[in-house]
């Protein structure tokens, strides 16, 4: 809910009337907890004994250099990771050295601290090349040239204004308030003037709408979350606060709205970890600079959005995870936050926490590179262990079409939705199948991010493929990407049972439809998958395809699959001899993976193909 212009400005004033500074307001954020506190929480330990690990490290080794070589790679030769590893590994001495000069106080740990923050604001742009429209010379006054705009220097590639250039942003905007009496003068003047510069300013004289002001995705709350955080630090007039606020504030709603009634992310659940945070990150900000006036955070859309993590984590800790998410843990200081704010929220296992100490170096991991994210993993974690974990049996989730559900030690989800969803895999009518919490038939999740990844070329990328997922192919082909290809009739009920039909999703002439239903057997954890294909003329060539990560073997007519601790066979009702295939790919942080493709192939003789597949112990 957005408040009128006059009720904001009334409850920033009110603010700035109880706390004007900078400091003031990180005071109020962190409610009263000190560094001294923070080191008592048994949960922290490995944290703290991270940070302390990593700037001893840092103070032998240089600053990595960010040339013009490297800003311009992605363009040539569509590889993220050569600019992304030193540009994040920078962003993570902001965090340690930030966090480790305000816990310790350390002249060397400040030392650090403000040659990073020099580096950082010497780089030519906080934006990544892969978010600057493919091109290595301002695309942002192209863009603006093209509708019309006349062109200024506002229009300066290196203003353009993406997820980590809003990220850096606040980082610097927090380090600074938080360390205002330790950094050097010349430090925290420049610092708050290239966030200002690159951020604040930039902001309110581009002529246009932001791309991100327009989707209904994680980007909207990170960079509008982001932005409005700095400001909320930077700006000390209330009008000008109040005007940027106006503008943004829509943005923000816009992430909510992204969400459907059942508080799903259809993005996956890393994605909705980062967007969440950053929407809380900001409306805590808010709330404490408006002296508790504005709560976003008492939006009634928001109980339910918050209570979807926990939908997503199955008995033995395994998550469920469609499209581009990944398998990664939750935040705890987030989740703490949310548990006591939020009414029906809980703590997934506390074994699939995110862990600064194991943390994964990919450019994506939310752990490594994000101050403000970090900052409240220490604010917000709660000393004492959460209560264990009860997965629910059951989780309809309608408005996003998912189904997810439990019985002793196998659980399996299963998927509608369309083909044009953010971060969208073709993967209408797939499923996964967990036994001791270990993926039998999985999801691929996010490949690693290239050029092609984001293109017209998406769909050439094999994890993002029909070809990758637990789906059929007609007469050789896959679903078709586009928000018109999804699964219509969808019904999911009664108990664990999922109805579907599929054939919207491949656009294929002379199917008619493609029924795929889903029974779960809580009393045996077996899962039934009932598929029936009618053809509208001449009967199509159909393969029935399962994904796995372990190595099937195949024993007569029925495959098994052996994850160490658990055995699970797969039977088709049909006489089918089964094939199996190996390919490689991807992942998100750039290792090699091998899976394994199981086949069962039919050539109907009629316009009309029953088949079912029996999976359990």
């Amino acid at each position: 809910m957005i408040p009128e212009i006059q009720s904001l400005l009334e409850a920033l004033q009110y603010g700035s009337s109880r706390r004007a500074s900078a400091s003031g307001l990180f005071s109020s954020v962190c409610g009263g907890l000190s560094p001294e506190a923070l080191e008592k929480n048994p949960r922290l330990e490995g944290f703290l004994a991270y940070l302390k690990k990593e700037s001893a490290r840092f103070r032998q080794e240089p600053i990595p250099p960010l040339p013009y070589s490297l800003f311009v790679f992605f363009d040539a030769q569509g590889d993220r990771k050569r600019f992304e590893e030193p540009y994040f590994e920078r962003r993570n001495r902001l965090l340690v050295y930030g966090l480790s000069s305000w816990l310790w106080k350390k002249p060397e740990d400040i030392a650090g601290l403000e040659d990073s923050i020099w580096a950082v604001c010497d780089e030519y742009s906080w934006c990544l090349p892969a978010h600057m429209g493919g091109k290595s010379r301002s695309p942002t006054a192209e863009m603006a040239a093209s509708r019309g705009i006349i062109t200024s220097p506002r229009f300066d590639n290196s203003l353009t204004i993406d997820l980590f250039a809003c990220e850096t942003g606040l980082a610097l905007a927090e380090c600074c308030a938080a360390l205002e009496g330790a950094l050097a003068p010349a430090v925290l003047e420049r610092a708050r003037k290239e966030v200002y510069r690159r951020l604040i300013k930039s902001y309110l004289d581009y002529g246009a709408f932001q791309h991100w002001e327009l989707l209904k995705m994680n980007w909207c709350s990170v960079c509008g979350g982001g932005l409005g955080a700095a400001a909320c630090y930077l700006i000390k007039d209330d009008y000008m606060l109040g005007g940027l606020l106006h503008k943004l504030l829509p943005t923000v709603d816009r992430f909510l709205e992204s969400f459907a009634a059942d508080g799903a992310c259809v993005e996956g659940l890393s994605y909705w970890s980062y967007g969440v945070s950053y929407f809380v990150i900001f409306a805590d900000l808010l709330f404490h600079r408006t002296g508790g006036r504005i709560d976003l955070l008492k939006d009634p859309r928001f109980e339910k959005i918050a209570q979807f993590q926990q939908k997503c984590y199955l008995p033995g800790g395994a998550q469920v995870y469609f499209s581009d998410a990944e398998n990664s843990g939750f935040r705890l200081g987030l989740t703490g936050f949310l548990c006591r704010r939020i009414p029906g929220v809980v703590t997934p296992p506390p074994e699939r926490a995110m862990k600064m100490e194991t943390g994964n170096r990919g450019h994506f991991n939310h752990v490594l590179r994000d101050f403000s994210q970090a900052l409240r993993d220490l604010l917000w974690t709660e000393s004492r262990e959460p209560p264990p974990f009860r997965a629910e049996p059951l989780v309809i989730l309608p408005d996003a079409q998912w189904l997810i559900a439990s019985a002793g030690e196998i659980s399996f989800a299963a998927k509608g939705g369309h083909n044009g969803e953010p971060h969208n895999h073709n993967d209408v009518g797939s499923f996964i199948y967990y036994k001791k919490g270990k993926m039998v038939f999985c999801d691929l999740g996010s490949g690693q991010y290239t050029k092609d990844y984001f293109n017209e070329n998406r769909y050439t990328v094999f994890c993002n493929q029909s070809l990758s997922h637990s789906v059929p192919l007609i007469n050789g082909d896959g679903q078709k990407p586009g928000k018109e290809y999804g699964a219509f009739d969808c019904r999911i009920g009664p108990g664990a049972e999922m109805v579907l039909d599929m054939a919207g999703a491949y656009g294929a002439a002379g199917l008619r439809s493609l029924e795929r239903r889903f029974v779960f057997d809580p009393l045996r954890g077996g899962l039934r998958i009932e598929d029936r294909f009618l053809f509208s003329a001449s009967p199509l060539p159909v393969i029935e395809r399962f994904v796995s990560l372990y190595p099937p073997r195949i024993e007569g007519m029925s495959v098994y699959i052996d994850t160490g601790d658990s055995r699970t066979f797969l039977k088709c009702s049909l006489p089918a001899a089964p094939l199996i295939h190996e390919r490689n790919y991807r992942d998100h942080y750039g290792n090699e993976i091998t899976v394994y493709l199981v086949d069962f192939s039919f050539t109907p003789e009629t316009l009309e193909l029953p088949v079912s597949f029996e999976m359990g112990s």
